[in-house]
């Protein structure tokens, strides 16, 4: 029971499955039998079911990369957690991974190595360490569905520290186990007294207040909204996800030179839908209509698999006055993704307003099925019910839009 909580919560939860049974075969050396298998089924049949569920959910982001490139990243991420566990520098929000995702980057290749290598080590200490591969195993089994999460917005990324949170409890129990066998040796063979402990503590004492004073460093990139992608900037110049991101913060705070700025200096490391997309919020921002039309249609082509900017023509061409021209690229937005809420909402409201309120009912429908909660699409709705006439349902969505508002 508590387990299906737990993944109502998370879908990480998924992972205690494998767990278990890795520490049953490992820790307890229980062998496959009925008696040992029985009591797993509930926990594999929910694993399944919810992992089933969950690459549904991605079903975008799992198919944006190959299974040879997913199991190259793999690699990549399994060995970078490791590396930033050891020494924790050059911590960012954004990890990028740009170009051809193939063996003959060393980037790629060193990476894969190792993680290969800690595979073979993983079997190697099945049965004369098998601290050492139940510590391994419970690293790679919970960081095992976050290889599936590699992209997001067009972009494919390696790495994001939360991610290696739980996972890492692997790598300190191997540690920690280290650290006990030390202690024994120098307790049994050495004999060592009190005096000789606190001394040999001395280095780990260091190191933790050092960390210490390193944490309290790095929070201080939060101090500005534009903190966090400036110093994600100066490790990954070539990213585009905190080039827009800064880009965004700019242009909210009117700095509109500065945004377009560091938008033009990604282009040093490539040319990006993301570039084209929001060089088009900017010219929109300053009433540069043409140029923020060409702008997106030159997303449009460079990525026609994202709605984003169908859906930034067709809200430019309402925002504009003209209405009947957004219509085709909101509904062109939906047909690349049918959960895009908002893209529905907007297509609702022009419905509404050309008294269409037979098609506004079947976007609203779809847009509170993808998301109940949705503030435009409530409001949306608020209205298409006045004008059906349907009071006593109105008060309803009334109250909804409040509690958002």
């Amino acid at each position: 029971i508590f387990f299906a909580l737990a993944l109502f919560s998370k879908i990480i939860a998924v992972t205690l499955f494998g767990v278990i049974v890795l520490h049953l075969l490992v820790i307890k050396r229980r062998k496959i039998t009925k008696s040992t298998i029985i009591p797993l089924i509930p926990y594999g049949l929910l694993s399944a079911i919810f992992m089933i569920i969950a690459i549904g959910g991605k079903a975008r982001i799992v198919a944006a990369v190959s299974t040879y490139g997913k199991l190259l990243v793999a690699g990549k991420s399994t060995t970078f957690y490791i590396q930033k566990f050891i020494l924790p520098t050059d911590l960012s929000i954004i990890y990028p991974l740009q170009g051809d995702i193939s063996l003959s980057s060393l980037d790629i290749f060193i990476p894969v190595i190792f993680s290969a290598l800690l595979i073979v080590i993983f079997f190697y200490s099945w049965r004369k360490y098998p601290w050492v591969t139940f510590g391994i195993g419970w690293y790679i089994i919970i960081l095992s569905p976050t290889y599936l999460n590699i992209g997001k917005a067009g972009l494919v990324f390696f790495a994001v520290d939360r991610y290696a949170y739980l996972p890492s409890v692997g790598i300190l129990f191997i540690v920690v186990c280290i650290l006990s066998a030390l202690s024994n040796y120098l307790n049994i063979e050495h004999k060592a007294n009190r005096i000789q402990k606190i001394w040999i503590s001395v280095p780990f004492l260091f190191v933790i207040t050092s960390f210490a004073f390193i944490s309290q460093a790095q929070t201080r990139i939060w101090d500005t909204p534009e903190g966090i992608y400036l110093k994600t900037l100066s490790i990954y110049p070539q990213s585009i996800g905190a080039r827009t991101g800064l880009s965004s913060i700019y242009r909210h705070q009117n700095k509109l030179e500065e945004a377009f700025e560091v938008l033009r200096e990604g282009l040093k490391y490539g040319e990006h839908s993301l570039l084209d997309l929001h060089a088009g919020y900017i010219y929109a921002k300053t009433g540069q209509i043409n140029d923020a039309v060409d702008r997106f249609k030159e997303a449009a082509q460079k990525d026609p698999l994202s709605p984003e900017p169908l859906f930034s023509l067709g809200s430019l061409y309402e925002k504009t006055g003209n209405p009947e021209k957004s219509i085709q690229y909101y509904k062109d937005a939906i047909a690349l993704d049918d959960s895009y809420v908002i893209a529905r909402a907007r297509l609702a409201n022009i419905y509404i307003d050309n008294n269409n309120l037979k098609e506004a009912r079947i976007q609203l429908d779809a847009a509170l099925q993808w998301n109940a909660n949705s503030y435009e699409a409530n409001l949306a709705m608020v209205k298409l019910l006045e004008l059906e006439g349907k009071s006593e349902e109105v008060d309803h969505y009334r109250k909804k839009v409040e509690m958002f508002n």
